[in-house]
């Protein structure tokens, strides 16, 4: 798993094989959480054809929803930590 894309302080597109995954940042009133969602097909084909704009417009649908039970967000723990190791350290796992 890589980082391939990210704005800081917003969100991180990261890549594992061939999937690919969308941590955004969110803020609630005086919380603080991360929503991070796997790109189905169709996000990724916009993703191959539109690039990084499509990932913008993605992750503020994500923040607009802001919402720490979204049914998207990944709730597989380790998935998560490697996706939070990936993150802090910038290196693959």
């Amino acid at each position: 798993m890589r980082v391939i894309d990210h704005e800081p302080g917003a969100w991180f597109l990261l890549q594992d094989d061939n999937d690919y995954f969308l941590d955004v940042n969110c803020d609630r009133a005086m919380v603080s959480f991360s929503v991070t969602i796997k790109l189905n097909e169709a996000e990724r084909q916009l993703y191959a054809s539109e690039g990084r704009a499509y990932i913008v417009a993605l992750a503020d649908e994500v923040l607009g929803r802001s919402d720490p039970l979204d049914p998207r967000d990944i709730r597989d723990s380790a998935l998560l930590e490697r996706i939070s190791l990936t993150i802090r350290t910038g290196h693959e796992t």
